[in-house]
């Protein structure tokens, strides 16, 4: 991880996904999807999220909650 991100509060994979109710997998999927950004990696490749990607998230699960697809999810990311 870079010296910026090591600044930063980061957040596990399994972490955020337990606060948000959500699987690892799932927030492994919209990574892969491109919904999110790829997540900083320690050295033993785990995932850590930042407080802006976790914020994103949290939007995401608003838009779902509001009936937006996976298809329109990666619409509005690459807008």
């Amino acid at each position: 991880m870079n010296s910026q991100q090591e600044n930063e509060e980061l957040i596990s994979i399994g972490d955020l996904a337990k606060s948000l109710n959500l699987t690892t997998r799932t927030l492994r999927y919209w990574e892969e999807a491109g919904i999110i950004e790829a997540a900083p990696r320690s050295d033993g490749s785990n995932r850590f999220y930042t407080q802006d990607i976790a914020k994103r998230v949290r939007f995401i699960i608003k838009l779902k909650e509001l009936g937006l697809t996976i298809q329109e999810l990666q619409n509005l990311y690459i807008a």
